[in-house]
């Protein structure tokens, strides 16, 4: 009988619940309070999380009044890890006012976003159909009239359809449109330049295209990558 009542006794203590202090709530990561699941499309505008490659989200969970526990999730290797740190009252409003005032900021600068890659758009466009389409034929040194033509086409088309998909999920500012167009017109007579200052008098009328059109699309490239790491302002950009 005392077995059977200490048997009773050990399992009602098994099933009874935790005490509410044990448990961790989630709160937001925003001062807005909307915020519960930082994800990577957040990542962009705010680089809280710039250490952890391959990063999912991070979640905010309370743990008492002066305690939190922010979980980080990031992949490596097509595998899944989690980073707990702990942080307190201060270190958490902190947090939160950063993620609050760059959501804000990135907000702002979607308004202009689509602006921003008609006018990158219409440029590499120009670029495409006014250059490289000409180009690509005489650097292939192609001299019948159809193939030209194609070769014209295939490569303008190239060019435009490229364009619109690199940027097509990308967040596209005024500063990255403008350092981007100014890299590939500017590119053109570096490369000119860059090919006489090589073979000088000797420059042929190829290498001088090929060279052209390489500069132009690797500043136009490099250009637009700049803008977008540095997160450089259109002031910044038009100065540079």
């Amino acid at each position: 009988m005392q077995k059977l009542a200490r048997f009773i006794a050990i399992l009602m203590f098994s099933l009874c619940p935790f005490p509410l202090s044990a448990q961790e709530l989630q709160v937001p990561l925003d001062t807005a309070g909307t915020i519960y699941r930082f994800n990577a499309n957040n990542e962009k505008y705010c680089r809280l999380f710039s250490n952890y490659s391959g990063f999912t989200e991070a979640r905010l969970f309370r743990i008492d009044e002066n305690k939190y526990a922010l979980e980080v999730y990031y992949r490596r290797q097509n595998m899944l890890f989690k980073k707990r740190l702990l942080m307190n009252s201060a270190q958490v409003d902190s947090l939160r006012s950063h993620v609050t005032a760059c959501l804000k900021a990135s907000t702002r600068a979607m308004d202009k976003n689509d602006e921003a890659r008609t006018r990158l758009l219409i440029g590499t466009m120009g670029l495409g159909l006014g250059f490289y389409g000409w180009a690509v034929p005489a650097i292939l040194d192609v001299k019948t009239g159809k193939a030209v033509v194609g070769l014209y086409m295939l490569t303008g088309g190239s060019t435009i359809f490229l364009s619109f998909q690199a940027t097509r999920q990308s967040f596209v500012n005024d500063a990255m449109a403008t350092l981007a167009l100014y890299g590939g017109t500017r590119g053109l007579f570096h490369g000119h330049l860059f090919n006489n200052m090589l073979q000088g008098k000797d420059a042929g009328f190829r290498s001088t295209m090929f060279l052209t059109m390489t500069c132009s699309i690797a500043e136009l490239i490099a250009d637009y990558q700049w803008a977008q790491h540095a997160r450089l302002t259109q002031g910044m950009a038009e100065s540079i």
